[in-house]
């Protein structure tokens, strides 16, 4: 109960408070995809598929679970400043978000299973474009095209792990996935007595998916036996989400009229997610990971056409954290440093050019106590290019997440 008024603050404090507008790009597929909720994750390089951390809720693997051994709560949020240019203008967006929510407790501290739940974003659909028409002759503009989305996939999950006699540890979750990604596009006319008109395509979407996981036991003790390494071990994981309903309307607003044009239900199909990865222990206060992730988002279909500005996305990271101390005397000693890198191709493919992206990142767990920790993150995420009909971003995001740590569901004995 003692952190209650720390929960809601930080809700609170968390919850949008400007224009949510995030990447032109945003408008192909199903937005920009989030990988990780986590400040603790985003602060090395954003992924960690072989992360054994007992004070994380991972949501990348839940084999990662088996290690918690106290009642944990995760509330994590995300502010950027998005810094996008052409060859012809520069423009500044930010924003702010409730990035999400988890809980898990430990069942069996000996067979390491665990169960977590939760609420976590899948992806963001946010921008504001503007073409200006211009008249041949005079130069003033005749029409403008506005194109602006909004929405976005989230998931609700419930998921368990467990620890095979071999020291494997497994991992799976259920998921409900569901949102709406609506897109608008605006014809105005400033200097004439024709009526703007909009047009509203809307996706109302839901259907069910899962991740499994998988982590290895300590390798070095079996296979390596280096001197230098304490612990090292291999996670796999694979998330996939089943064909999903998607109820749509394409409306149309002039200014004697509003009419839906069309609707009905169609499917989605999102490619399954591969993510591989190792971790490094190299003494109590320092340890390495990286991690490669695969999706074939050339594959994306809806009403079963494909879109020729998605392709496939590959993408490598590399993180380490550095522990103050390996003894804990006094809670400067927990501080945990993290730094990371990343470096892949997004989905997007504009007129046949391949949109890669590079991060760079930092961050820093600042305890309260012994298991209750502040996360923040950094990030520098820097992808496109000014070639003609495309777009450079140069994003700066932080991120801080909440995880709470307390023994709950004990039987006192009296």
């Amino acid at each position: 109960m003692k952190y209650i008024k720390k929960i809601i603050l930080f809700v609170l404090f968390s919850l949008p408070l400007f224009a949510q507008v995030n990447s032109p790009y945003s408008r192909y597929g199903i937005g920009e995809l989030e990988y990780s909720y986590s400040a603790r994750r985003a602060g090395m390089g954003g992924l960690g598929v072989a992360v054994d951390d007992n004070a994380f809720i991972s949501m990348l693997n839940p084999a990662a679970w088996h290690s918690i051994n106290l009642t944990r709560i995760e509330l994590a949020t995300y502010f950027h400043g998005n810094f996008v240019k052409d060859q012809n203008q520069k423009s500044f967006y930010s924003g702010g978000y409730l990035s999400g929510f988890s809980f898990a407790f430990p069942v069996s501290k000996a067979n390491g299973i665990a169960i977590a739940m939760g609420l976590i974003p899948l992806s963001k659909v946010a921008y504001e474009t503007k073409i200006q028409v211009l008249n041949p002759t005079t130069q003033v503009e005749e029409y403008s095209l506005d194109y602006s989305g909004d929405g976005g996939l989230s998931k609700v999950y419930v998921g368990t792990s467990y620890t095979l006699p071999f020291d494997v540890s497994l991992g799976a979750t259920l998921d409900y996935n569901f949102g709406t990604l609506a897109y608008h596009s605006k014809m105005n006319y400033p200097n004439s007595t024709t009526q703007n008109s909009s047009f509203t395509s809307e996706y109302k979407i839901k259907g069910l998916g899962g991740t499994f996981g998988l982590i290895s036991q300590n390798l070095n003790e079996h296979l390596f036996k280096s001197d230098n390494i304490q612990d090292f071990r291999l996670g796999v994981a694979v998330s996939f989400i089943s064909k999903m309903n998607a109820d749509t309307s394409f409306t149309k607003i002039g200014a004697y009229v509003n009419d839906t044009l069309s609707q009905g239900i169609t499917s989605m199909n999102i490619p399954p997610r591969v993510t591989i990865g190792a971790s490094a222990k190299l003494s109590p206060r320092t340890q390495l990971y990286a991690d490669f992730l695969f999706q074939k988002w050339a594959d994306y279909s809806i009403s079963g056409n494909t879109n020729t500005n998605l392709q496939n996305v590959s993408k490598v990271s590399f993180g380490i954290e550095f522990k103050n101390s390996a003894q804990a005397y006094s809670l400067s000693d927990l501080i945990i440093w993290r730094g990371g890198f990343s470096y892949g191709n997004t989905p997007y493919k504009i007129n046949g050019t391949s949109i890669n992206e590079l991060s760079v990142s930092a961050g820093v767990s600042l305890p309260f106590s012994k298991e209750n920790y502040l996360d923040l993150s950094l990030q520098y995420i820097s992808r496109g290019t000014t070639d003609p009909g495309l777009l450079k971003e140069n994003t700066i995001k932080l991120g801080a997440t909440v995880s709470l740590g307390e023994l709950w569901f004990v039987r006192q004995d009296y």
